[in-house]
């Protein structure tokens, strides 16, 4: 205790000075999260050049290509006839429509053309059609312009079966064509689907398409929800080393695949692929930087009601993007959600699917996609995609514009269910606040209501929410998931990664409640490679949260699942005033291995130390950067680093070691790492007892960095004194120059701001 005087004594002349610090760190923190989520949020502007995708009319157009010139053809079969209209300046404007001057050629029964640009300029166009007279079964056929694309073959027939599954086909580098379709014509084995893709392929200089002796098959679960057509719609690209890559449709609650090396000739047999789907298809668009953007449904599909098939699957379509030809995936994102998916369905096919895409010479993306009502055509950035952080506080004109609420009820009617909006907007109740406010509960005999929010993919991420239990509430859920399921599919919550049930009174899993009637920030920090989430509320953690048993994640997280539980009506439920997800410079807590705590503890260069004694090692003692801050309470001891210059200045240092006393080394302590912000910087290994030797170091997106601005020990006994506990103690790294998220994010949107309002 003598020691912890002394050093009290040292520090007094700085007292006020500390207590501004804190203060500082406090306030700083405050106006960080309401900086951040401004930031981050959709109805603000953003601190990246990268434009979330645009809707713009279709013109019903069904596909679209990029010509040699950079300029972009629409094209779509109407009238018997197939038409285009070109774009000069990346798709902003279209000339041309579904008029004389537009027409292409004539074709009879034809579906979307399927385009590709040969290396002299001319345009192949493969459309599945059917005969004038005979059995509406379609065959495939090809159509070929000049170098100008002023005239045209007369087609020819280059597969006779029962296709229309034709979705994509590619010119190689090599001057290759592959063409892919599924194909109904021969009927499938036993647990297979009606459709099998079948490839036809063309190599450079030949003049007539060849059948690849393989067949892909898809089987088809026992009680799908949907049609079985197996594998079919199939899209693909080319690689760097000239292999193939082909995502196919399938059934099975994947993408099916299968890879060529001999330019389409043979392919592997038909696997699933490690992309989750319902029942629509895949779209791979190539980009000239060597990216890869697949569009596609990353759903999964809601079960049978009543062992009936019902419409479902397509509401909402993603987009993900990879930069190392495959190997890894980022984005995951909802880039189009249907504008009806709250409302009762039409009739007829409606929803997402079917994306139809090219990229444009300034280096976007232009897709067609959509069904009936919902079709529309999207410009999409790609580095939209590459994204880290989102957040949604319903201030924007549609508050629930990247929400999705619906609640099917009912039975089902020419394979459709009813809908209702589910969770809705309202007034915050609290007559002082005036603000939007997400109201999720039971008011009827229907299912509970529930809510989705996506956010990029992650590994590691923190995701906060702000939300109030009211009184009468009877149970909620939070949910983590690595894609969409229907708001109200229980599911969705058998399927999470991370699942937080809340009890009517409040109880979180671990004890910690949830007061009703207050607002609360409630965060998971979570890691899904070590399948632990720290709960922490109004900051303090209350608890940890493991992943579900069984169920497992590629690559990581991207949605947020919010659902009430309640099983009779519960008008009270729970309000969400905001939602957050940050995944961007999250640092964590490494553990040290004894060995190297041991070397640290014995080096004499290098490690500074916190003097226990004044029998300090040769070359050891406080650094020149900071000095230490030595808090106590009743239950805790905190060591905190400060500018030895200005201790109005916070410090940080990248590695902590330490040795505890014998009498203590048994004992079961809590140590935590806090930033300068005063957020803790969490230890995914969860710790026990510590033993006689600790000892940390701070990481953010995988590097090493000066972090720990202070480090406590949480005792549950009496806190002992400072030289009876500690041995010794050492760190180093020490920076008195520290990053701060929320101070970057600060001045980040400040910059944002700032030149908006000049522009």
């Amino acid at each position: 205790m003598k020691l912890l005087a002394s050093f009290a004594s040292e520090l007094l002349p700085y007292a006020n000075t500390i207590s501004r610090l804190q203060m500082k760190i406090r306030f700083a923190k405050i106006l960080g999260r309401s900086v951040l989520l401004a930031a981050l949020s959709n109805s603000t502007p953003r601190a990246t050049a990268a434009d979330a995708p645009v809707i713009v009319p279709h013109d019903n157009f069904q596909n679209v290509v990029r010509l040699p010139n950079g300029h972009l053809w629409r094209l779509a079969s109407r009238f018997n006839a197939i038409y285009r209209s070109i774009s000069t300046d990346n798709g902003s404007t279209w000339q041309g429509g579904f008029d004389a001057g537009s027409k292409l050629f004539d074709v009879f029964g034809g579906l979307n053309p399927q385009p590709i640009v040969a290396p002299d300029g001319s345009l192949h166009l493969f459309v599945a059609k059917r005969p004038e007279a005979g059995p509406i079964e379609f065959d495939v056929w090809h159509y070929q312009s000049n170098p100008q694309r002023t005239t045209w073959s007369a087609g020819t027939m280059i597969h006779d079966g029962n296709t229309g599954s034709i979705v994509k086909v590619l010119g190689t580098r090599a001057g290759g064509m592959i063409v892919p379709f599924g194909d109904k014509s021969v009927p499938p084995p036993a647990g297979f689907g009606a459709g099998q893709t079948v490839i036809r392929y063309r190599s450079a200089g030949a003049s007539t398409f060849s059948l690849s002796s393989s067949v892909l098959r898809s089987p088809v679960p026992t009680g799908w929800n949907g049609a079985s057509d197996g594998a079919c719609e199939p899209t693909l690209i080319e690689k760097n080393d000239g292999s193939l890559w082909m995502l196919m449709r399938s059934q099975t609650g994947k993408l099916t695949e299968s890879i060529s090396t001999n330019q389409g000739a043979t392919w592997t047999p038909a696997v699933d692929s490690k992309f989750y789907t319902t029942t629509g298809p895949p779209c791979m668009v190539p980009m000239e930087n060597g990216d890869m953007v697949l569009l596609w449904n990353n759903a999964t599909m809601p079960p049978r009601h009543n062992n009936q098939i019902w419409y479902a699957g397509r509401d909402v379509l993603h987009g993900a993007i990879s930069r190392d030809q495959g190997q890894t995936w980022s984005g995951f994102r909802e880039i189009y959600l249907d504008p009806f998916r709250n409302e009762n369905p039409v009739a007829g096919d409606t929803g997402t699917a079917y994306p139809f895409a090219t990229s444009t010479a300034d280096g976007k993306i232009i897709a067609i996609t959509g069904q009936a009502t919902a079709k529309a055509q999207l410009r999409i950035d790609p580095a939209w995609l590459l994204e880290t952080n989102r957040a949604d506080n319903f201030t924007a004109v549609d508050p629930l514009a990247n929400w999705s609420v619906f609640k099917p009820y009912g039975d089902v009617v020419s394979v459709k269910r009813n809908r209702v909006a589910g969770a809705a907007i309202i007034d915050d109740p609290d007559p002082a606040r005036a603000k939007n406010v997400l109201h999720i509960r039971k008011p009827d005999d229907k299912d509970p209501d529930g809510a989705t929010w996506n956010f990029p993919m992650a590994e590691r991420g923190v995701t906060k929410i702000r939300i109030k239990l009211q009184s009468g509430f009877q149970g909620g859920a939070v949910a983590l998931t690595d894609r969409f399921f229907n708001p109200t599919d229980s599911q969705g919550e058998a399927n999470a990664f991370f699942r937080l049930p809340i009890s009517a009174n409040g109880i979180l899993p671990n004890g910690a409640g949830i007061s009703l009637d207050q607002w609360h920030d409630l965060t998971l920090d979570w890691k899904t490679n070590t399948r632990t989430a720290f709960i922490r509320l109004d900051g303090v953690q209350v608890g940890s949260l493991s992943a579900q048993a069984g169920i497992n994640v590629w690559p990581g997280l991207s949605y947020l699942r919010l659902r009430s539980t309640a099983t009779t009506v519960d008008t009270a439920g729970f309000l969400i005033d905001s939602v957050a997800h940050i995944a961007a410079r999250l640092r964590e807590a490494k553990a040290i291995p004894e060995p190297a705590v041991h070397q640290a503890l014995s080096s004499t260069s290098n490690w500074y130390s916190l003097p226990m004694s004044i029998d300090l090692p040769r070359g050891r003692g406080e650094s020149r950067e900071v000095i230490t801050q030595i808090e106590s309470t009743d239950e805790s001891l905190t060591l905190r680093f400060v500018d030895r210059e200005n201790v109005m200045n916070a410090a940080a240092v990248s590695q902590i070691a330490w040795r505890i006393n014998e009498t203590f080394a048994s004992e079961r302590l809590l140590v935590q790492l806090l930033d300068v912000d005063d957020e803790e910087i969490p230890d995914f290994s969860v710790l026990g007892s510590l033993g006689s030797f600790g000892g940390f170091e701070s990481i953010e997106d995988g590097r090493l960095v000066p972090a720990i601005h202070a480090v406590r020990f949480t005792f549950d006994g009496d806190v002992p004194a400072i030289n009876s506990f500690l041995s010794e103690f050492v760190y180093r790294g020490a920076s008195t120059s520290i990053p701060e998220p929320a101070t970057a994010v600060l001045l980040a949107t400040l910059f944002v701001l700032c030149r908006r309002m000049h522009d």
